[in-house]
């Protein structure tokens, strides 16, 4: 809270100053290296999917069947 509040009421009228002192590029590189060139949001992202898709798959698995037998009935609808 003690950060916060001093970083709240930091003035802003320099802000080269603060650009100065301010260093990511090698938090950036590292991370870079760390995922072996992948990005970090594509990273989470996946990682994400992958835990919400073996979560939701067994309650997924009767919609997707009703979703394609509606398909199939459209495509026969279609040829028809």
């Amino acid at each position: 809270m003690w950060a916060y509040k001093v970083l709240f009421e930091m003035p802003y009228d320099r802000p080269w100053r603060l650009r100065r002192r301010l260093h990511i590029d090698y938090v950036v590189e590292l991370d870079r290296a760390l995922g072996l060139g992948t990005p970090t949001r594509q990273r989470l992202q996946q990682a994400f999917l992958a835990t919400v898709v073996k979560a939701a798959e067994p309650a997924l698995r009767p919609h997707a069947a009703g979703v394609l037998q509606m398909l199939g009935r459209l495509e026969q609808r279609v040829k028809g």
